[in-house]
């Protein structure tokens, strides 16, 4: 458990970081529109922060993610249109309920608020994570 710990909350706090959007420009590269659904919001409290990674990483850190944003919590579902260039990308989520850009943990030091990674993938693996864009693409993400 101690082991699917660290790198879960490495994850979490990165997506609580996110707060504008950002990107890297790609010269050259064909650009498509990413567009994240987050679904099972479970109310409309906080925000729901997204990032998405292109490079391989076992953290999530932050500064390694190629795009993030932040979008108002609704009950049921919210999504975001990121602009990308063609690739592989991991995308996670969490619903940041109290907005207070950090993930809540309960007594064990488990993360008590939802959160999601793509391939519903519950501990961080960039292989089995990722996602192959290639055209204009919506991918759903379910809150746990």
């Amino acid at each position: 458990m101690k082991s699917i710990l660290k790198p879960l909350l490495l994850l979490i706090a990165t997506c609580c970081s996110l707060g504008v959007l950002y990107a890297q420009d790609s010269v050259g590269a064909k650009k498509v529109k990413l567009t994240v659904v987050v679904e099972n919001v479970d109310d409309d409290s906080g925000e729901v922060l997204i990032g998405a990674y292109d490079k391989p990483t076992k953290t999530f850190e932050l500064y390694e993610r190629y795009i993030g944003g932040a979008v108002k919590a609704h009950k049921g579902s919210v999504s975001i249109v990121f602009e990308v260039p063609v690739g592989k990308y991991v995308i996670v989520s969490i619903h940041d309920q109290n907005s207070n850009r950090f993930l809540d943990q309960n007594f064990l030091g488990l993360p008590s608020e939802p959160y999601a990674i793509s391939n519903e993938i519950r501990v961080p693996n960039w292989k089995k994570s990722l996602l192959d864009v290639d055209k204009d693409m919506t991918f759903k993400l379910k809150l746990k």
